[in-house]
């Protein structure tokens, strides 16, 4: 009997850096993170993690190679990295540094666990197993509860009861993260049912039946194109093996069929009455146009990581101006918008060469045989990827890091084996005096910027938060304390600044003293000019500079800075209805009918614009026009099922129908 020996550190690391990763999958799942402090924490724990992570792989790594250090780059690896670093040029070049490499960060992320999972799965234990049921044990708990808390909004199953307390989507943010999450889940239960494999059909119903609940259409399409892919790929062997079925086969394979079609009927519901159950989704259409004008715009670095959502207000269309939304709904016209054209190329390329090593890991092998680990990895992440790659074209789950670290989990097992015949590989070798400065010089450049860095950048977001809070409990001398906190974290940070100048906005306005309160205002102008320069595609800070000029009585330079954010958003009918207002505050009403009529031009059904229109042309003393304005006015407000909140429409209308 051979004396048992004791693990050594070298054997214990990976399998503790395995289950490390191992335990992100449930957190970032089954862990809600609606409110905006839970995300901030999810980043702050995942930037931490992966860093840790890569370090402990790096360390392992070198101890493993000892005196030379070698890295086998495949085209993947290679494409992913200049697409990395493509975005640190972009956010190099944006003008909103804070959002750019906020967002940064979160694709440092991807690379570092990509890159570490490499080397887990490598050298550590064979940890793909139970890799691959923790998936799909998070994946049944998530879908039960997607059911339990879908079914109990049904009225007539429990009358309101839970309308109120219980989302739709379960542990995700929406239900087409839900849908993206359980779907993949779904082509791998059902992979492994064709290749004869185990799986628990209790947990199999749950997840489909949740997975149809969540009325996904994008989802259901995706699933479609993958059905139809995996039938073209394998119809040779498919018609080979349903003319060799005995009746009990036909009969498991119909009632997994039904079972499918019933659970899709919510979304093929939803398919085709989009316009009557949601038509705010033909919205999308526009949102994507405007998607195409910013990438237009600027096509080589695009306008920066993180920052479609305050670029997008710049080219939206007219009849979207009072809708907000950071997201594209289309994953490769945001990377074009954000990161220029350049990187939508690596992506496609990123797609199309992880799509091409995957097929032929496994083609050439049966269709209905167990296969191994390896292939069966392969399998899974070419079926998820191309998935993913469908749904993302009108949606935007890979921004959720449950969908993120699924997918490299099987991304990364798949290419640890090296494959024949790829188009090209780069091998790194350092000498042992290299390997050690370079070792040296990544662990300073993690630990400062995803380590401290990403510390400053969570307190610096935390502190705006309860500086928010505070201001809006009128608490002004702890909103400053905060706001103060929070630029000392990071100064690029636009929010404190604009905090700060809405504050002293509000300081201002209670203030009776007139040499103090132009000092106030004077303070509030220097800090929304800060804002605006460190976040120049934001319009609602020059909007709060509006306010804060009409406050001291500068209407005309109210009057040119409402100008240029006509000129920077021409759709957008609220800065004519400012125009106008400050323009009858200097009582020049027959030059304010122009841009409130611009206003109606775009949005004929704007209440305040309709009723501002009635008050010029009754100052300009055209009482009969006035009172069509008004009766209009009346119109809009019955038609929206509205109430006219300032009470003076009725009188208005009631006095000049006595005057005409």
């Amino acid at each position: 009997m051979k004396p048992r020996t004791r693990p050594s550190f070298q054997d214990i690391l990976p399998r503790l850096i395995g289950f490390l990763f191992l335990a992100l999958i449930p957190l970032v799942v089954l862990i809600p993170v609606t409110p905006v402090p839970c995300w901030l924490t999810e980043d702050l724990i995942l930037r931490w993690t992966s860093s840790l992570t890569f370090l402990f792989c790096a360390f392992f790594l070198w101890k493993k190679t000892s005196a030379e250090s070698i890295w086998d780059l495949g085209p993947a690896d290679v494409i992913f990295i200049l697409l990395s670093l493509w975005a640190l040029f972009s956010a190099s070049n944006s003008q909103q540094s804070f959002d750019s490499f906020y967002a940064l960060k979160n694709l440092w992320v991807i690379i570092l666990f990509w890159f570490s999972l490499r080397i887990i799965w490598k050298f550590g234990p064979p940890l793909y197993p139970l890799f691959s049921k923790i998936y799909w044990g998070t994946s049944a708990i998530a879908a039960l509860w997607v059911f339990i808390s879908t079914v109990a909004r049904w009225p007539w199953l429990f009358p309101r009861l839970f309308e109120n307390v219980i989302p739709r989507e379960g542990f995700f943010t929406n239900s087409n993260i839900a849908a993206g999450f359980l779907g993949m889940a779904l082509i791998t239960a059902l992979l492994r049912m064709l290749r004869k494999e185990s799986v628990s059909w209790v947990a199999f119903l749950i997840v489909l039946a949740a997975w149809g609940l969540t009325q996904s259409r994008g989802a259901f399409l995706a699933m479609i194109v993958v059905v139809v892919v995996y039938a073209v790929l394998n119809m040779k062997e498919i018609e080979k093996t349903l003319n060799r079925w005995k009746p009990d086969q036909w009969k498991k394979f119909m009632a997994v069929v039904f079972l499918v079609i019933v659970a899709s009927v919510p979304m093929v519901n939803r398919l085709f009455h989009a316009l009557d159950m949601d038509p705010r989704a033909y919205f999308r259409v526009e949102v994507w146009s405007s998607a195409v004008h910013m990438a237009m715009a600027q096509p080589l670095w695009g306008f920066g990581p993180g920052t479609f959502g305050d670029v997008y207000p710049t080219y939206r269309s007219g009849f979207l101006w009072n809708t907000v939304t950071d997201f594209a709904h289309n994953e490769y016209l945001q990377v074009a918008a954000e990161c220029g054209l350049p990187a939508l190329l690596l992506t496609l390329l990123l797609l199309w060469s992880l799509l091409t090593r995957f097929h032929k890991s496994f083609a050439g092998i049966s269709a209905f045989k167990t296969i191994g680990a390896q292939a069966q990895a392969a399998e899974f992440a070419f079926y998820m990827i191309l998935f993913e790659a469908v749904h993302n074209a009108v949606d935007f789950t890979l921004h959720d890091w449950s969908h993120r670290l699924v997918l490299l989990g099987f991304i990364t097992y798949a290419l640890t084996k090296n494959q024949e015949g790829e188009d090209f590989k780069v091998a790194l070798k350092l000498s042992f005096r290299a390997q050690m400065a370079a070792g040296a010089l990544m662990l300073a450049v993690v630990l400062w910027v995803m380590g401290i860095g990403s510390f400053k950048d969570y307190l610096s977001q935390m502190y705006n938060l309860k500086s928010d809070y505070y201001l809006q409990t009128g608490d002004l001398d702890q909103a400053q304390m905060y706001a103060q906190k929070s630029i000392g974290c990071r100064p690029n940070n636009m929010y404190p600044w604009n905090t700060l100048g809405a504050l002293e906005d509000a300081r201002a306005s209670l203030t009776k003293d007139p040499e103090q309160r132009e000092k106030l205002f004077a303070q509030a102008k220097q800090d929304f000019d800060q804002a605006v320069s460190l976040s120049p595609y934001s319009l609602g800070i020059q909007e709060n500079e509006v306010v804060d000029l009409v406050k001291r009585g500068r209407l005309d330079d109210a009057v040119d800075l409402e100008k240029h954010l006509i000129d920077k958003a021409p759709e957008d009918p609220s800065h004519y209805l400012g125009l106008s207002m400050i323009l009858m505050k200097l009582h020049r009403p027959q030059e304010a009918l122009t841009p409130i009529q611009q206003a109606l031009d775009i949005d004929d059904y704007f209440v305040p614009a309709c009723l501002l229109k009635a008050e010029i042309l009754e100052a300009l003393g055209k009482k009969e026009e006035a009172l069509k304005a008004y009766t209009y006015a009346q119109s809009v407000l019955n038609q929206l099922h509205l109430k006219d909140t300032t009470g003076q429409l009725d009188p208005h209308i009631q006095q000049l129908q006595s005057e005409l």
